[in-house]
């Protein structure tokens, strides 16, 4: 990245307008080429977020890059100078564009996880309610639960009551009846002793 900067500042340097001289120049040569090396550098770093030909691009840019810093033009010094200044303008507003697509995509990316964020908070939120509901629930049915055995057991012991009060309600009536069969036979042997007169 180092070569490159140095390559990318020297044809910058050479392509700028005379009226640009000094330390403005270098200044002006160095902003350039550190900004095109490092949207390079963020977009290979980013490459989720940009065209996957861009690889290729930039690629292919540095071979030119490095074919122009060699000269490779400099037997025609009037294309040199036009191929320089159409290549750098490029790739200048490539590399630009470039960056933006990627803080563009990030962005979009930062708002797709902040509302994956609250989405998976609201479902926490709704199963911790859906959770906190069937735990009440259960606590419910469990009390319910309890209370029907409660009530099973209740109605076990009304049932052996009423079975107990039954028999002693039979051995109340077949008392009665025999008391009854007894007055009865006594009544039958008074009036018999008034018709003969006897008593025995």
């Amino acid at each position: 990245m180092v070569a490159r900067t140095i390559e990318t500042q020297q044809l910058f340097n050479k392509i700028y307008p005379n009226v640009l001289q000094g330390d403005s120049r270098q200044v002006a040569s160095w902003a350039m080429a550190l900004g095109i090396e490092w949207g390079i550098l963020m977009v290979t770093v980013n490459s989720r977020f940009t065209a996957k030909y861009n690889h290729i691009i930039y690629a292919i840019s540095s071979v030119v890059m490095t074919m122009l810093f060699l000269g490779l033009l400099k037997e025609t010094p009037h294309v040199e100078f036009y191929v320089n200044v159409t290549y750098l303008s490029l790739i200048s507003g490539y590399s630009l564009y470039s960056f933006c697509e990627i803080l563009v995509e990030k962005t979009k990316a930062d708002l797709v996880e902040t509302e994956a964020q609250l989405q998976l908070t609201e479902y926490r939120t709704k199963f911790t309610q859906a959770d906190l509901k069937v735990t009440f629930l259960e606590k419910e049915l469990s009390e319910s639960d309890l209370h029907l055995t409660n009530t099973r057991e209740k109605l076990s012991e009304y049932e052996s009551l009423i079975v107990q009060l039954s028999e002693k309600v039979k051995l109340l009536e077949d008392e009665n009846d025999l008391r009854k069969k007894k007055a009865s036979r006594k009544r039958e042997l008074f009036f018999e002793t008034q018709r003969t007169g006897t008593y025995s």
